[in-house]
């Protein structure tokens, strides 16, 4: 587990839909954490509005089950929102580098967001490593349910309202990336699907 480096008061959601006993770990090992669960299983968008509606803070901070934090992360948030943007988000790192497929996986979903180059707006920042103050969540949100790739449409949203998103590479966070090969293709799939149907929400 990450130590954060940080004095900055934080919370954590974790909306969890598993059958797997992740939520009584959770529960039993991090009593601090508010803990929401769905018996149905939940595709990404709906579980982030899930948490959204318990969170209290008016900065939103989003990451993905299969993401690692850097020990500066919340830090970065915090200094990107004293600034007037409405979203920022930051950069993804392969978080297992030894393997072929997964260096497949990371160049086919993360190149855009790669630790290089300056802060800029761009069109898209994946919900891996996004955050957003509550009000753009408000005016541009909820995140679409019952398929994958919400957090582009959300983005897109922010972008054509003339809002888009800051890319910070400082903010970051380590992406472990499917390392078997049938699983990867099966991934791509899903995603090149998902992107489709939701190309114009």
């Amino acid at each position: 587990m990450t130590t954060l480096a940080t004095a900055v008061p934080f919370e954590v959601v974790v909306v969890d839909s598993s059958r797997d006993g992740t939520a009584k770990q959770i529960a039993a090992t991090f009593p601090e954490v508010t803990l929401v669960t769905s018996t149905s299983r939940l595709y990404p968008g709906d579980a982030r509005n899930l948490g959204v509606e318990r969170a209290r803070t008016e900065i939103l901070a989003f990451i993905d089950t299969d993401c690692i934090v850097d020990a500066r992360w919340i830090e970065e948030i915090a200094a990107a929102h004293r600034t007037d943007v409405l979203a920022a988000g930051g950069s993804v790192e392969n978080a297992n580098p030894e393997s072929v497929i997964g260096w497949a996986n990371y160049f086919c979903e993360f190149t855009a967001w790669m630790p290089a180059g300056a802060r800029r707006p761009v069109q898209e920042i994946p919900t891996a490593c996004l955050s957003v103050k509550r009000r753009a969540y408000d005016d541009f949100g909820p995140f679409i349910g019952d398929t994958l790739c919400s957090d582009s449409a959300f983005c897109w949203r922010l972008a054509r309202a003339g809002e888009a998103p800051v890319f910070v590479p400082s903010m970051r966070v380590a992406h472990l990336n499917v390392t078997k090969l049938s699983l990867y293709l099966a991934r791509k799939w899903r995603h090149a699907a998902a992107s489709f149907d939701g190309s114009s929400s």
